[in-house]
């Protein structure tokens, strides 16, 4: 009698093993995709981090991250498609009162700093995310995404890299003084260059050397030099045009 008893513990043993091996995620977005559903009306409690645990384990292994920012990356991805995404949204989908999510705002910071999010600080005083594409391509291929930036080697891939600055810019990810310091910063990779060693020799200021720049932005972009003052003010925050260049 006990003999049985035994075999039935050791097969309800085994059985558990089994689902638990066949619980086990295969992809980080597969573990995201059990992550967000089990978030639904969770309040993020722990009896939620208790039932997802494995699925955490796997996917913060994989993003050498922590699960609070795992967590919160899945529910990013999950609305990836919408490039103005409010954390007001992740509180309501999770249950969570708007405060919650705010207290987690220094594990957001560094899913931002690390590259996962990039966040649009609007001139209204809105708060939003947006999920990159190369983010997205990373993971799908269930890899950590690491930001690399490759150095600029001539004055093709500066333009380049300006231009990207300035959809950053125009989508209120980064603010004018970033532009002008992330300039300065090119600059200074491709100082032996032509253009460079001719426009400092100018004696221009910072902000007239990104003025300078800008509108030459303009003109290999669009291919037209009759630049006016509604094109300039995207150069600067909140549409304010300092005096000097009126």
């Amino acid at each position: 009698m006990r003999h049985d008893f035994n075999n039935k513990e050791t097969l309800s043993d085994e059985i558990q093993q089994k689902e638990t091996i066949k619980a086990r995620p295969k992809s980080v977005l597969e573990a995201f995709e059990y992550i967000v559903e089990a978030a639904e009306d969770s309040k993020l409690s722990e009896e939620f981090f208790e039932k997802i645990s494995i699925y955490v384990r796997y996917a913060s292994r994989k993003l050498k991250l922590s699960p609070i920012q795992t967590v919160l990356l899945a529910l990013f991805v999950d609305r990836s498609e919408d490039n103005s995404i409010r954390i007001s949204e992740i509180a309501s989908y999770t249950g969570c009162r708007t405060t919650k999510i705010l207290r987690l705002s220094s594990e957001i910071d560094t899913l931002e700093e690390k590259h996962y999010l990039r966040a649009s600080r609007s001139h209204r005083n809105t708060l939003s995310y947006r999920v990159p594409s190369d983010v997205l391509k990373t993971l799908k291929k269930d890899q950590a995404y690491i930001h690399n930036v490759e150095p600029i080697v001539d004055l093709q891939t500066f333009f380049d890299r300006f231009n990207d600055l300035m959809e950053e810019m125009d989508n209120d990810e980064i603010t004018h003084e970033t532009l002008l310091t992330q300039t300065n910063d090119y600059i200074t990779e491709i100082k032996a260059t032509y253009f460079v060693r001719t426009l400092k020799s100018f004696y221009l200021s910072d902000e007239d050397i990104l003025l300078f720049i800008f509108m030459a932005h303009l003109f290999i972009e669009n291919d037209d030099d009759h630049i006016g003052f509604h094109d300039i003010d995207n150069l600067y925050d909140n549409d304010k045009i300092p005096h000097w260049c009126k």
